[in-house]
């Protein structure tokens, strides 16, 4: 079972990003602050960004790399190492949504309201725009590195594919009508979606639905893979835990006051959360 180890309030307003390096978790919030708390002592240490705007998603790549998307649309990439921002960009569009890392070739992809994507990249600061097809916010990213290919959950509904190579992108899956919220990827290749509707749905290699079940009374903010388990989290203030091999229900866990936004995992048998009730969450599997 899981169970909370350390609550940590490090805001005074909704958090709505989270992200975890080696040593610490990044959080970003309403209060238009980024605070650092450390891993080892799960404490908040001094490091603070002050940010024009809403934080409303958040990545890191090693130990260096600290990105920062806003709801204003403005994104800065920060050096932590040496705590120096090194890059600006107004991407507006209405907001930058979603972010995640590629390793292997040292950039971030962006995700926006608009629909549309871009690429940063981490060795020269240059921005690229990528195409895209879909018609609403990208809320989720997952970039598949030896396929060279980017997978877009879109609030339209569909998920969306981009290939780097041929820089085709197409409409590939219609998978919750309401809207796709969060998905995740297994190593086998299964792509789990968790949607508006508060369904979350399962789809093997070819893409076809082998599962879909009503698991929260909310749109599904995020979805991470742990050990033999599936963690959900919602707008109905709830984590769920679900066995991956037949996705019945494990365990529920009810400790945020409000919307739980972001999840992240921290190693093999823990992850972290944050809520709209401004904490920060340490959570451990208790065997």
């Amino acid at each position: 079972m899981l169970v909370p180890n350390t609550i940590i309030r490090g805001h005074e307003a909704p958090v709505y990003a989270v992200a975890v390096s080696e040593n610490y978790v990044y959080t970003g919030s309403s209060d238009f602050k980024i605070r650092r708390t450390s891993i080892v002592d799960q404490t908040l240490d001094s490091f603070t960004i002050t940010t024009e705007s809403a934080c409303i998603s958040i990545a890191t790549m090693g130990t260096k790399w600290l990105a920062i998307g806003l709801l204003n649309g403005d994104f800065h990439l920060i050096d932590v190492e040496v705590n120096v921002e090194v890059l600006f960009f107004p991407f507006g569009e209405g907001g930058v949504f979603s972010i995640t890392e590629d390793i292997s070739n040292q950039r971030f992809f962006i995700g926006l309201a608009s629909g549309n994507c871009a690429e940063v990249l981490t060795s020269n600061f240059k921005i690229n725009y990528l195409k895209a097809t879909a018609s609403d916010k990208i809320r989720k990213l997952i970039y598949i590195s030896e396929k060279q290919r980017l997978l877009m959950a879109s609030r339209d509904g569909w998920i969306h594919l981009l290939d780097k190579d041929s820089q085709q992108s197409s409409k590939i899956l219609l998978a919750h009508e309401g809207g796709v919220s969060s998905m995740v990827m297994s190593d086998t290749g299964t792509l789990i979606t968790g949607g508006k509707d508060g369904f979350i749905r399962v789809w093997d290699e070819s893409l076809s639905m082998v599962n879909s079940f009503p698991a929260h009374r909310g749109v599904i903010y995020d979805l991470l893979l742990m050990d033999e388990w599936l963690v959900s989290a919602s707008r109905d203030k709830s984590i769920k835990v679900w066995d991956r091999n037949n996705f019945h229900p494990v365990q529920k866990m009810v400790v945020h006051r409000q919307s739980v936004n972001a999840l992240a995992q921290q190693n093999a048998h823990s992850f972290v959360s944050v809520s709209d009730d401004g904490q920060l969450i340490f959570w451990t599997r208790d065997e």
